[in-house]
């Protein structure tokens, strides 16, 4: 038994998904964006102590990375994946209640706040500044993303809505 996708009718299922939830997608990433926003009016509010603070770590975290001989990438990639799991699975099962749905919105802010903060002080650190701007760009633009899908299917009050509910492949 060979199981073949019917393409057309899975994108008409999701671009429906997506039309009935638009406003949980719209709240979600203005929530993320205030977040952003939110992270970096701390950091351009901070002293010149806590300034000089920021670019003496990043510029030693960059030393760092750059001496390291042979980097252990799957176990960096394989730390990362975990953490975004075990975040995945709070903001999912926090999202099944209603109480819990605060929580989630919550997190999300804070996960703006923190994708702020972090490409506001890499940009005041003392990279070039042609660097800064391609950084900054390529970063905020993927985790943007990335972020805003992920955490916008996770959050959706609908998400008890099968996709599925019709036959999406053909029996070959």
């Amino acid at each position: 038994m060979k199981i073949k996708a019917n393409v057309p009718q899975i994108r008409g299922k999701i671009r429906q998904y997506v039309y009935d939830n638009i406003k949980e997608y719209a709240l979600v990433t203005i929530l993320f964006i205030i977040g952003i926003f939110v992270g970096v009016i701390v950091v351009n509010n901070l002293d010149d102590v806590k300034t000089q603070e920021i670019n003496a770590y990043i510029t030693d975290f960059i030393t760092r990375f750059k001496t390291i001989e042979k980097l252990d990438k799957v176990s960096l990639i394989g730390t990362s994946i975990k953490n975004n799991i075990i975040l995945t699975i709070i903001i999912w099962i926090a999202g099944t209640t209603v109480i819990g749905v605060p929580i989630v919105l919550t997190v999300i802010l804070f996960r703006g706040v923190c994708l702020g903060y972090t490409i506001s002080s890499i940009t005041y650190s003392n990279l070039s500044p042609a660097g800064n701007f391609i950084f900054s760009f390529n970063v905020k633009v993927s985790l943007f993303f990335i972020n805003i899908s992920n955490i916008s299917r996770l959050s959706s009050k609908s998400k008890y809505k099968r996709l599925d509910d019709e036959l999406l492949y053909d029996d070959v």
